[in-house]
């Protein structure tokens, strides 16, 4: 046991954060924001050109689900013009979307190798009614060939998706760690600490983050139990540049947070010169002194309970009462796969030191 009044501040680097997961399986991002479909097609019958335009907005289902959604189509034929719309009613399953194209134009006829047909749906009519699959992805595109023989009828049809796939995720790490003094015989104080990281994956990248880190209470620790009585003191800790900061005193309790996306994992980067600090006092507790000494007696080399208590004291200093700043250290890089609901626990209740990270998706 260290007995001096003051000591300089004990760094403690609080490495069990720097962490790596194999990559999770994880299910269609959860985005509340409309994408585009888009359709181009141009083609010949009998040498007239034709060409159809479109797009249905609509909006990206969480998970697995229909996706419908509709919008302006022009058709421009040889002597044609029409106006209408494209209409999608598909389905998204595993990141794909499925449909057979649909359409409804307004006004005219379209010519055919089957004669004159109402315009309605005759636009799309050289897609056939085959499904169309296209990858649920920022600019995925898929091209369809158009050939009719007896029409003479050649072309391609293209299909675009456009949208910002968004997800949002919160990391929360709560914790604690603790500062003490001694070692067989110790006191001290548990500080209960939480990290929480909003970040943003967008078109499948990490986009950006911020955090925040925060005291949740502090906790008394004796060991023997009930010998110390340790509180948390309002102090001071003077940092490398010689600012004072009133403690308990977190040094970045707002930050940005970096990050990159692997697979189906992602890194997060919190601030590696993060930490806080904390002043304590701890007291000689003569009722707890008592108990602890007849419950350990045989372990201890003092031959009564005076001569242990007072070396206990000659330890600690004039009254009982010692006092110490502490300084921890938080750093941490955290690898973990994006799956809702993931957590992993480092340590127990029984622990020195301890933390949980766990993983949320927001949207």
């Amino acid at each position: 046991m260290h007995g001096m009044r003051k000591l300089n501040p004990v760094i403690r680097f609080f490495s069990i954060l720097i962490l790596y997961f194999s990559s999770f399986p994880s299910s269609l991002c959860a985005s509340d924001e409309n994408w585009t479909l888009e359709c181009h097609a141009a083609w010949t019958t009998y040498g007239m050109k034709n060409v159809m335009e479109g797009k249905a907005v609509f909006p990206l289902p969480k998970g697995n689900g229909p996706a419908k959604g509709e919008g302006p189509m022009t058709l421009k034929a040889t002597g044609v013009f029409s106006n209408g719309k494209l209409i999608l009613d598909g389905y998204i399953k595993d990141g794909v979307l499925t449909f057979i194209p649909k359409s409804s134009l307004t006004t005219g006829v379209a010519q055919t190798s089957a004669g004159s047909v109402p315009l309605d749906n005759a636009g799309l009519m050289v897609g056939g009614n085959k499904p169309v699959k296209i990858n649920v992805e920022n600019g995925a595109k898929v091209v369809q060939n158009i050939s009719h023989a007896p029409s003479k009828t050649t072309g391609t049809m293209t299909w675009t998706l456009k949208g910002e796939k968004i997800e949002k995720w919160k990391m929360t790490i709560i914790g604690w760690d603790t500062l003490y003094f001694g070692s067989l015989i110790c006191g001290g104080i548990r500080v209960h600490w939480q990290i929480d990281a909003n970040f943003e994956i967008k078109n499948n990248q990490y986009s950006k983050g911020s955090g925040t880190a925060k005291f949740r209470n502090f906790e008394p620790h004796s060991v023997p139990a009930g010998l110390f009585t340790c509180s948390v003191l309002s102090g001071s800790y003077t940092d490398q540049n010689g600012k004072k900061h009133k403690t308990p005193y977190i040094n970045k309790e707002s930050f940005n947070v970096s990050g990159k996306k692997s697979g189906n994992s992602v890194s997060l980067h919190l601030p590696n010169d993060n930490f806080f600090a904390v002043d304590y006092k701890c007291v000689l507790s003569e009722e707890g002194a008592k108990a602890a000494y007849e419950k350990n007696k045989a372990q201890y080399a003092a031959p009564t309970y005076k001569d242990w208590v007072d070396g206990i004291r000659k330890e600690a200093v004039d009254g009982g009462i010692v006092e110490f700043p502490g300084v921890q250290v938080l750093q941490a890089c955290v690898q973990m796969p994006l799956k809702d609901g993931w957590s992993r626990e480092f340590g127990s209740s029984q622990s020195i030191d301890y933390a949980k990270i766990s993983l949320t998706k927001l949207k």
